[in-house]
């Protein structure tokens, strides 16, 4: 039982959490389960009424404009403090031409996901429009509840604490490329990355450290994005490279080797196992924010 007395970071928020779906529509077992959730913690949330929407056909996610006008609709309401996304999947980019960006900005209504919200994050940072946080969905929900790095994590997000939060004392940290570095972090899914280079919503990455994770993508797909990432020069100008969950992704050993000869082609420090993806204890982290990379420890600041 959670119990109002309980941690809960999202009492952080200040306003309203709106839940709405920008991709595609989550489970209903999923929202069911989050939301008793957020009843017991007495969290002060509200649903969207088209979440369970999807297109012409289930395969397709809800007309681009009813999921534009609702996200822009939550941004409008002063009452809403939090934009929290209920899954990922695919169909976030297409929202992006139709989202009031000056309302947003405006607004700095904080919009909290990650996978394929990764989309309207970039997008964020390229209009310098709210509050992009990568963090938990419905499913990692439970596990943010608790005093471990996943909520202690969420709660510095949410709230914009810079007090030091070592990521390295919860989980090891592997390090790939030895080296120091400090600067703001960028945190990305790996396929959807790959898909904005060349759109008008990516930002630039320069001076960046970049963390990016996938999940279910055969490993040809995974060394042809990191291919791309090179040629088009995304790798060139970072500070620092985070390396994510990769659950599905191929195996082991490829997926070891193709890291580990990334690592050695930059001149930038890299560390592997950061507890960020789809994993049930997800790490949140508000872009933008800085960290540090020094001697194989992750610092949030």
């Amino acid at each position: 039982m959670i119990g109002r007395r309980a941690f809960n970071p999202f009492s952080r928020v200040e306003g309203r959490v709106f839940i709405m779906s920008p991709a595609r529509p989550p489970s209903r077992a999923k929202i069911a389960r989050a939301l008793k959730l957020f009843d017991e913690a007495g969290l002060n949330y509200s649903l969207s009424k088209n979440i369970f929407a999807c297109g012409s056909r289930p395969a397709f996610p809800a007309p681009p404009d009813r999921r534009a006008a609702e996200f822009n609709s939550a941004v409008a309401d002063s009452s809403v403090g939090m934009i929290l996304c209920a899954r990922g999947g695919y169909g976030t980019s297409d929202m992006l031409p139709l989202i009031d960006w000056k309302a947003l900005r405006r607004r700095g209504t904080i919009v909290m996901g990650f996978s394929d919200i990764t989309a309207l994050h970039l997008a964020m940072i390229r209009m310098k429009a709210g509050v992009a946080l990568a963090g938990p969905m419905l499913s990692d929900i439970p596990e943010s509840f608790k005093r471990n790095y996943a909520g202690l994590s969420l709660e510095k997000a949410i709230s914009g604490d810079r007090g030091d939060l070592d990521i390295s004392r919860f989980r090891e940290i592997r390090s790939l490329k030895a080296g120091s570095a400090e600067g703001e972090i960028c945190v990305a899914n790996l396929t959807v990355l790959s898909s904005m280079i060349g759109t008008g919503f990516m930002p630039s990455l320069e001076d960046k450290i970049l963390l990016v994770e996938d999940l279910n993508e055969p490993f040809h797909k995974i060394y042809r994005y990191i291919s791309h990432l090179r040629l088009a020069g995304v790798f060139d100008g970072i500070s620092g490279l985070l390396l994510g969950n990769f659950r599905n992704c191929g195996g082991r050993r490829d997926l070891g080797e193709l890291f580990a000869s990334l690592a050695r082609s930059l001149r930038v420090p890299v560390l592997s196992g950061i507890p960020f993806g789809h994993i049930r204890r997800i790490l949140s982290i508000r872009l933008g924010a800085m960290v540090l990379l020094e001697k194989g420890r992750l610092l949030l600041r």
